[in-house]
């Protein structure tokens, strides 16, 4: 201790004033750069802190926009899916009447057909009759002709 004592008493009270000046000099420099620094690397981390919470914010803007449209086409979907399901219970009503119009075209063909043979039938009728008459009215002319004078066939 004897020589750290020596140390303290060869500075007067003048020179301790001025190394203790020097030292709170030095320390308010070295608070005054450090809070510049860190300043510096603040704002840096402020403004891109303030640019990601912008774009974060766009983001979310975003996704409630493509939210909505998702929501949106789950509605348009539904309402697809009962189109399509009325469409198909109308088809199949369709599809019966088809097949109900099929057989009623088919009866109905059948008809004209068997009209058709009836009509067939009918007119080898008329002209047999026809045919008859005819030889009736040929043959009972040259019986009662009173002109003829050869026999009848």
């Amino acid at each position: 201790m004897d020589g750290q004592s020596h140390i303290y008493q060869a500075f007067t009270s003048g020179e301790w004033m001025l190394m203790v000046a020097l030292l709170l000099i030095t320390f308010l420099i070295g608070i005054l750069l450090m809070w510049v620094i860190w300043g510096s690397k603040v704002r840096k981390l402020q403004s891109v802190l303030f640019e990601k919470k912008n774009i974060l914010k766009g983001k979310n803007l975003e996704l409630d926009r493509l939210n909505k449209n998702i929501e949106d086409l789950k509605l348009e979907v539904e309402k697809s899916q009962k189109n399509k399901t009325q469409i198909e219970k109308e088809l199949v009503k369709v599809k019966a009447e088809a097949t109900i119009k099929e057989n009623e075209f088919r009866g109905s063909q059948a008809q004209v057909n068997q009209l058709k043979e009836n009509i067939q039938a009918q007119a080898i009728t008329i002209e047999t009759l026809q045919n008859q008459l005819h030889d009736f009215k040929s043959g009972s002319r040259t019986t009662r002709s009173p002109r003829s004078k050869t026999p009848s066939k």
